[in-house]
């Protein structure tokens, strides 16, 4: 029940529980509390719903702060290629150097037909044909 004990200690977290619809009394949240008692699964979506929007509005304005402290805090995310990074971290660990995007190819088998001698005749069929 920790979330409910949560939602118990201050002010604007009994009013996010209110509001989110759980309506008790201080004798039934008590015995929650103390384990004597369970909430209804109706009672524990509310108490879910609520701890998210106190727990969301605590964990924001805490980051805030902190990225406002001193000035600011220079905050940079880029995208990241899993294979590369392993590599990185690790070049000598068979497994963690990336394939190749592209294999070596080998000489094109077409390129010595004479386009010419193609001309005037039918497309063979093939299974899509």
């Amino acid at each position: 029940m920790a979330r409910l004990n949560y939602l118990t200690s201050s002010d604007h977290a009994r009013q996010a529980a209110r509001d989110a619809g759980l309506t008790v009394t201080d004798r039934t949240l008590k015995a929650w509390l103390e384990g004597k008692r369970h909430p209804s699964g109706k009672n524990l979506k509310k108490i879910d719903d609520a701890y998210r929007v106190v727990r969301r509005r605590n964990v924001a304005r805490h980051l805030l702060k902190r990225l406002n402290a001193n000035g600011g805090t220079r905050v940079e995310i880029h995208p990241l290629n899993s294979s590369v990074a392993r590599w990185a971290h690790n070049p000598e660990v068979a497994g963690s150097n990336p394939v190749p995007a592209t294999a070596e190819q080998g000489p094109d088998p077409f390129e010595d037909l004479d386009p010419v001698a193609f001309q005037g005749r039918p497309p063979v069929a093939g299974p899509l044909g």
